[in-house]
């Protein structure tokens, strides 16, 4: 049998399937740390050797990743040269987009702790948008809505004009009841520290706490935005974490949103088997034997 290791690494979790390469049966799935390039590769592959090197997992002869940040040339090619195992390595935007539709024309809004959009038009091209990471964009992504909200907390209390909701919202967000604390937060946060608080965002705003909302509602506009790019014909698909708190928010604005018929890890199957052939930038270890 010749077994191979599927992984879609983002900005908070990496999630493994290891299958049989020539059925795509599961032989086992696992979850582990952030598996987002810009993060450094030593920080991947430990995230994928903690999946991959525990007893009872089948021994891998192929990793098939999709990762967020390979448009980071650095990190991309010390991923790739650090491998313990032969790797091909594509987008996590293009191995949604695959999976989502299954090779057919659609466009993939990917929404976890970062947010990137890949679509592929009748005519095979494929088209992206997104995945500029924390610092320059992702915005309504979960790193951006849990920073965004600390920050207006912040800007709130700096100001003197933190009112009985707002501290009702910081104290629901784990991080402390005054500014120094606050401070001392987004000093030392990483962007899955940040999306750690999306959840929480989305419940109160949910519940109409008025920051919340207006930080979900700048998210949802911002990922309108984004899409707008996207052909009218095109059908959208959302993957991610965050699929869940937006799909709804987004079908509001008359956007096509369908259910995506598979995720990354199948989009990974696909392209991997063959069984989908997308015009997709792919970079392996062949490169460096």
């Amino acid at each position: 049998m010749t077994i191979w290791a599927l992984v879609d690494g983002g900005g908070s979790k990496t999630r493994i399937r290891v299958i049989d390469a020539a059925t795509g049966d599961i032989l086992s799935e696992s979850r582990s740390g952030p598996g987002n390039l810009t993060l450094g590769a030593e920080i991947v592959w430990a995230s994928i050797r903690a999946g991959l090197e525990t007893p009872g997992v089948p021994q891998s002869t192929h990793i098939f990743a999709g990762l967020a940040g390979v448009e980071s040339t650095g990190a991309r090619e010390a991923f790739l040269a650090q491998a313990r195992w032969p790797t091909t390595l594509i987008s996590d935007r293009d191995s949604g987009l695959c999976g989502a539709f299954l090779g057919a024309p659609g466009a993939c809004l990917t929404v976890g702790t970062g947010v990137a959009l890949s679509w592929q038009t009748h005519d095979g091209v494929i088209h992206r948008r997104g995945g500029l990471g924390f610092v320059l964009g992702d915005e309504g992504g979960g790193a951006w809505v849990g920073r965004r909200v600390v920050q207006l907390l912040a800007q709130e209390a700096d100001r003197g004009l933190l009112d009985d909701a707002s501290e009702h919202v910081a104290m629901a967000l784990g991080m402390g009841a005054t500014l120094p604390e606050w401070v001392a937060f987004g000093q030392q946060a990483k962007p899955a520290d940040f999306a750690a608080l999306a959840p929480v965002v989305f419940t109160l705003a949910d519940a109409g706490a008025p920051l919340p909302k207006r930080v979900i509602d700048e998210g949802v506009s911002a990922l309108v935005d984004l899409l707008s790019a996207v052909p009218s014909q095109l059908p959208i698909a959302l993957v991610g974490g965050l699929t869940g708190c937006y799909v709804d928010r987004l079908r509001e604005f008359g956007l096509p949103i369908v259910d995506a018929k598979g995720d990354a890890l199948d989009g990974l199957w696909l392209d991997a088997s063959g069984r989908v052939t997308l015009d997709l930038q792919r970079w392996s270890t062949d490169e460096y034997t």
